[in-house]
């Protein structure tokens, strides 16, 4: 029984160092300033023992940042939306890129070059991402060809979408981003819950249950929270409801509870995964991360005895 313990355990190893192999091998492709010794040396004792762990949760993040929306997704748009765009309240600009957004979400064209320019970066966590699954796009049209993305604009459409959803809602646009605030605008969360009520349920607390001895009234009060990496139940004006963080929120350190979750996860099922497929006959097998998912290939037999979603 030891031996076939031990049997196990060796390609539990062998499996994640295959999975640490292509982390590495992606974020050295796709950032420039990722350097193995140097981001080694960078972390804390407790990262270093789960550093596999670490770089998953890693890629996740990115994934989740730069999410290329290349599937055809369904586009719902805000009453209070669709009323300043009917109204001409926005610039006619404004409101053609919103329409061209929206095309291009129906039809599965990538518009990651409308995110942040941030998206990439190894170590940067969107705040407003983790904590309530909440994009922002930027609403120019004019390529900037240096850096690969859309002009930087004033204007930010924000956009919710729920976890393992083909649905993307558009919620509002922002006059100017330069407030922090703008980006834990608890507003947002109202015209979700005026809209489309159905997609809090989840997050929603039970009738009669309420923070003690009060809850955060402002936007500017949860700002603080949010910077200090706190988590705590949010109101829905004009009700008598509270929520959850629709995006799971964030731990201590500012990265996002979800993606450690998910992490967590994976780990687990590659582990049991060995012990459910792997036996003498269809060894050896590798280890291949290809976007959304991680493939547990037979190597003799050359099919695949596991697909993983990562998100």
């Amino acid at each position: 029984m030891n031996l076939i313990n031990k049997y196990y355990g060796i390609f539990i190893m062998n499996l994640l160092h295959d999975l640490k192999i292509e982390l590495v091998s992606f974020f050295e492709k796709n950032n420039k300033d990722f350097s193995l010794k140097k981001y080694i040396s960078s972390l804390s004792k407790p990262q270093k023992n789960h550093e596999i762990n670490y770089l998953l949760e890693r890629y996740i993040n990115i994934l989740r940042r730069q999410f290329s929306f290349q599937k055809p997704k369904n586009v719902f748009i805000s009453k209070e939306l669709q009323e300043k765009i009917t109204n001409n309240i926005l610039s006619k600009d404004i409101c053609s890129t919103i329409n061209k957004i929206k095309i291009e979400l129906e039809t599965g064209i990538d518009i990651s070059s409308r995110l942040s320019k941030l998206i990439k970066k190894f170590d940067y966590d969107d705040k407003m991402l983790n904590d309530w699954n909440i994009y922002h796009f930027h609403l120019s049209d004019i390529d900037d060809i240096k850096s690969g993305f859309k002009k930087r604009t004033g204007e930010l459409l924000f956009v919710y979408v729920p976890f393992n959803s083909d649905n993307v809602y558009f919620l509002d646009v922002s006059k100017g981003h330069k407030n922090k605030t703008t980006f834990c605008n608890l507003n947002l969360l109202d015209l979700i819950n005026k809209n489309w009520s159905k997609l809090l349920v989840p997050f929603t607390l039970p009738d009669g249950m309420k923070p003690y001895p009060c809850s955060i009234k402002s936007s500017k009060e949860y700002l603080l929270l949010r910077k200090a990496n706190i988590n705590t139940i949010l109101p829905l004006k004009n009700t008598n409801k509270y929520i959850l963080s629709p995006g799971f929120g964030q731990t201590a350190a500012g990265t996002s509870t979800y993606n450690k979750i998910q992490t967590n996860k994976i780990i687990r099922t590659i582990q049991l995964l060995i012990k459910e497929k792997i036996s003498p006959e269809n060894i050896p097998v590798k280890l291949i991360l290809k976007d959304n998912y991680i493939f547990i290939k037979n190597l003799k037999e050359n099919n695949f005895l596991r697909k993983i979603s990562i998100i």
